[in-house]
């Protein structure tokens, strides 16, 4: 065992020599080709922005400015002869603003109230007459016809002593000529809501002899102010360019806030805001 461990002992010493030997000549082979280099100094980068073309429905490097699309992608079409062709121009334009859903909230239907202007009204068809929704002008006030039976809207129109009716602004329209055929001899007055871009009941009203005419813009079919006021203020260019617009929006918070804000600015765009019936015929 003694000599065992000589050996062993013998051995580490050999191969820690040999260790220190090799680093000894591999530093001074080092020394011979150069020096370590020095560490490298690495700058702050601060970000840089990015460059790009967008291409798009507006041509390659377009820049991201508002969009504003012509007035035509926001109306429906309008059928020929309620709107007069060539508005005198020392008269200012008339805007008609239609406010759908009348009845079902207090608050907001006082609100609405409150603003001075000749906002129409419109109350849906199938229960009793709100006791709070009331205007001065008949011409003002409105009957959502829906889906409702012409019993139950002729009902409702007494009860409100309302002017005319207007029709949906969506889906499929209903038998125009019976309800028209109630209204006739009435001097009520209908406003299609173009439901389907169609303008059947305004057909059917002209064809009676009923005063009618046809909505043009829904400013609110998206619930937010910013769109209101967009749709708002495209109804207005409307009306500078042909003499009438009529608009139809919901009693809606967002609705109220952008007429609220933004209908006192009509008299500067020579703009006047009318009762809705006084643009049938």
């Amino acid at each position: 065992m003694k000599h065992f461990g000589n050996w062993f002992w013998g051995s580490v010493l050999g191969v820690a020599l040999l260790a220190i030997v090799g680093g000894f000549f591999s530093g001074a082979s080092m020394r011979e080709r150069g020096a370590m280099p020095a560490a490298v100094q690495v700058p702050e980068i601060a970000p840089v922005p990015i460059e790009r073309a967008l291409t798009g429905a507006r041509g390659p490097d377009s820049s991201l400015e508002d969009f504003d699309p012509p007035i035509e992608a926001a109306v429906v079409d309008r059928p020929e002869g309620w709107a007069p062709p060539d508005p005198a121009p020392s008269q200012p334009a008339k805007l008609a603003i239609v406010i759908c859903g009348m009845g079902v909230d207090g608050t907001l239907d006082r609100r609405f109230e409150a603003i001075p202007y000749p906002i129409s009204f419109a109350v849906a068809a199938g229960g009793d007459a709100p006791r709070d929704v009331r205007r001065a002008d008949p011409r003002e006030l409105l009957v959502e016809t829906g889906d409702a039976s012409p019993s139950s809207i002729t009902k409702l129109f007494a009860q409100l002593h309302a002017g005319g009716v207007i029709t949906p602004l969506a889906g499929h329209p209903a038998d125009a000529d019976e309800l028209v055929s109630h209204l006739s001899g009435s001097n009520a007055f209908l406003i299609d809501g173009m439901a389907g871009g169609s303008a059947l009941f305004y057909q059917a009203a002209r064809d009676d002899r009923v005063p009618a005419a046809t909505r043009d813009i829904v400013i609110d079919a998206y619930e937010e102010e910013s769109y209101v006021t967009y749709m708002l203020r495209q109804a207005v260019k409307l009306a500078q360019q042909t003499g009438v617009a009529i608009a139809v929006g919901h009693a809606y918070p967002e609705t109220y806030d952008a007429l609220r804000r933004d209908i006192g600015r009509l008299a500067d765009a020579d703009v006047q805001v009318v009762p809705v019936g006084s643009l049938a015929r």
